[in-house]
């Protein structure tokens, strides 16, 4: 695999899910959700982020971490806890999205988290896909409120032509890993998951 270098950001070091919670609003009276044809809004409180999936998301599936098993202090939990929310559209496995929130990660001298550590998540994730990453770009974006995002934007494919298209970013000493698959590749031509990436916005907490 490639080493993930973004410019002028250091060394900028995937997620297996399972276990669903569903959440969201469902399309249909019953526990069956018909294909929603508009993006859908996921919006998670509790892992500090608002994102719209893409048109032909049956369902949004969401694991969060058991907090009642976490050790807690006056801050909050101190144990690394992930916020997960991922679809498959139209109920195909090789057709879909994800977005995950790292809380509580640290450097290797016990700090907040720095570009190393956006970079591991993305590689981990690469790894667990089967792809190779055929390109590589940094993202920065200044947010209205004055914040900043930057990150590490990442295009990968399998051995069949399927293309996985990853961003990790770094907010407020928080990590955030957003991935697209596509078996039939077109990943950065697609509108749908473009508005998907773009549509991505930190929640204060």
């Amino acid at each position: 695999m490639k080493t993930i270098l973004l410019l002028g950001l250091l060394l900028w070091p995937a997620l297996t899910w399972s276990q669903p919670v569903i959440s969201g609003k469902p399309d249909v009276v019953g526990n069956e959700l018909s294909p929603s044809e508009k993006p859908v809004e996921c919006v998670s409180e509790e892992g500090g982020y608002r994102v719209f999936f893409p048109p032909g998301c049956a369902k949004i599936v969401s694991k969060v971490p058991d907090l009642d098993r976490e050790p807690w202090d006056d801050d909050g939990p101190l144990s690394a806890m992930t916020y997960l929310s991922y679809c498959d559209r139209h109920g195909q496995k090789g057709d879909g999205c994800s977005i995950a929130a790292f809380w509580n990660l640290t450097d290797d001298q016990g700090g907040p988290p720095g570009p190393a550590q956006v970079v591991e998540r993305v590689e981990r994730m690469l790894k667990d896909m089967g792809v190779s990453m055929v390109r590589q770009r940094p993202v920065r974006r200044l947010l209205e409120d004055g914040g900043l995002i930057e990150g590490v934007d990442v295009l990968a494919v399998d051995s069949s032509g399927g293309q996985a298209w990853l961003r990790g970013l770094l907010h407020d000493e928080r990590i955030y890993l957003l991935a697209a698959w596509k078996a039939d590749g077109e990943l950065e031509t697609d509108p749908s998951f473009i508005r998907f990436f773009q549509s991505f916005e930190p929640l204060e907490y």
